[in-house]
Formats: structure tokens, sequence, C-alpha cells
């Protein structure tokens, strides 16, 4: 799904500002890398981090007007990002490592 694999580069991202300041990041505190980011089925702006949430709104496609959220999931200590919890669409539109 194009909204997990374009957001790959933010939640590494995300990881790594969790792993160093042992906070979730905002748009801000990545300077604002969610903005430039854009595929087919969504425009640049049209994904926003928040608390380390990432959400992709769809503007085009089959999922206009949907909205996907990827939220950071910790290990047991609490000190790393261990996954992504995918929220906001039909499981049916979700990969395999999101349901």
């Amino acid at each position: 799904m194009e909204g997990i694999k374009g957001t790959a580069g933010l939640r590494a991202s995300v990881a790594q500002y969790f792993a160093e300041n042992a906070s979730f990041p905002n748009g801000a505190d990545l300077q604002n890398i969610e903005a430039g980011i854009e595929g087919k089925y969504y425009s640049a702006g049209g994904v926003a981090l928040a608390s380390g949430v990432i959400t992709v709104n769809f503007s085009a496609g089959l999922l206009s007007g949907e909205a996907l959220t990827l939220e950071p999931t910790q290990n047991a200590a609490g000190n790393q990002i261990s996954g992504w919890r995918c929220a906001g669409l039909d499981v049916s539109y979700l990969p395999g490592s999101c349901q």
C-alpha cells in the first residue's frame, strides 16, 4: 500500500527521534519533513505528524477522502519503537503487516 511505503523514511525518522529524545516528535521537531512526502494517491501536505502518529490523507483513487493512521508501538522496556499500529481504513485495504 502506497501510504505505508511512502512513509517509510518518516517512520524511520520518528523512530530515530524517539530513540534520541525518549519522546515522540511533531512535524516541527523533524523540520516538517512530512510536508514534502507525496504519492500517487495523496499529495504533498496530505501527510501529517503529531505526537509520533503519522496520518496519510488520501486525495485520489478508491480511498479518496479516507485517512490512514500509523501509530508507533513501544517495546516492553519503552525505550524504542517496536512496530506500527495501522488504523482508519477497512482491514481489506491494509497490508498484512497492519492486520
